[in-house]
């Protein structure tokens, strides 16, 4: 019977050191390490690899790892969904995916008492290979709930990409996509139905108070083309302590603090006039260009026909020069 039991793991930095002074139960952890170090030296190890599909990073932790990790997200801003490297499934949807290589073993030295009157202290000592690390970042991914979207396997290589294992890993692909989907379904509908009730429920206030996941899912469904439209409630925030949230002239939708165009149900009002003439988002010929240049300040019109964006002819036209120089004036100052 085992009545208490310690996990130590030892940094290799300090394990590899020839420190004199160190006490009895250090150097016995440090002569461990050398053994588990010369063992898999002996035998080889194949680093291994996680394979995530969820549109937000996740945590690792735990005394399997000797460090936290973070394993990163799939980008959702549209160039770099385009870009991300994919999966194709057997239905034709190629899904875009993270990869965390895990390339080294790790020590596990464990040191507990077994018996129940005359306890007897054990010291066993054994190794964490990468293919257990990432079976373990697989269970974490999911200890809330069942939320899929991840798998992984030995080796470094891209998934799917060794003729050997490429049956195997498009398997393990598929169960993990087909398991995200459903969790992201629920949450869709979970968060359609807190938002539907905002008035006399608190039910969306708690839902979204939790972070981006109802944003992240639904932008990754839109991406997927699972819906048509990102839903009326894609673009509320909350955070506490926050400033106003820019909110859209035209349609009136919540807007990121770097948004330069509204984007939601082809809006197109823009946001940021300077900005999207200047990094050539609208130019003259482009609808409501003339609007959106009324709005700009005398000292962005002039940089604007300095930098060739607009020209001096086309702002006489649209006849706002005037009217933009009339903003820059400064009132006099009462005597």
């Amino acid at each position: 019977m085992s009545a208490s039991s310690i996990v130590l793991q030892p940094n290799e930095r300090w394990a590899a050191s020839h420190d004199p002074f160190l006490t009895p139960s250090q150097q016995q952890a440090k002569a461990g390490y050398e053994r588990l170090r010369a063992e898999a030296n002996r035998r080889g190890w194949v680093p291994a690899s996680i394979c995530s599909a969820h549109p937000f990073g996740w945590p690792i932790t735990g005394p399997v790892h000797q460090v936290d990790i973070r394993v990163p997200a799939v980008a959702l801003d549209s160039d770099a969904w385009l870009a991300a490297p994919k999966v194709k499934l057997s239905s034709g949807a190629e899904i875009p995916y993270v990869q965390y290589v895990f390339p080294q073993w790790k020590p596990l030295q464990q040191k507990y008492l077994l018996g129940q009157l005359d306890f007897e202290e054990v010291n066993d000592s054994g190794h964490i290979w990468p293919l257990e690390q990432a079976e373990d970042g697989v269970k974490q991914n999911s200890l809330g709930a069942d939320r899929g979207g991840v798998f992984c396997y030995e080796g470094t290589h891209a998934p799917c990409s060794e003729p050997k294992t490429m049956k195997a890993e498009l398997a393990q692909f598929e169960e993990a996509h087909r398991v995200q989907m459903t969790y992201y379904a629920g949450w869709y509908e979970k968060a359609s139905d807190a938002y539907m009730g905002r008035n006399t429920t608190n039910s969306w206030k708690d839902l979204i108070g939790k972070g981006k996941y109802h944003r992240w899912i639904a932008m990754y469904l839109f991406r997927l083309g699972a819906i048509r439209e990102l839903p009326a409630w894609y673009q509320e925030i909350s955070q506490v302590g926050a400033k106003a949230q820019r909110k859209c002239g035209q349609c009136g939708h919540n807007l990121e603090p770097t948004a330069i165009i509204c984007m939601p149900k082809q809006c197109g009002w823009v946001a940021d006039p300077y900005r999207a003439f200047d990094e050539l988002h609208i130019d003259a010929d482009t609808p409501g260009a003339k609007l959106a240049a009324k709005r700009l300040a005398p000292a962005e019109l002039t940089a604007l026909i300095k930098s060739g964006r607009l020209s001096q002819e086309q702002v006489e036209d649209w006849g706002i020069l005037s009217h933009v120089e009339a903003k820059g004036r400064a009132k006099p100052k009462p005597e």
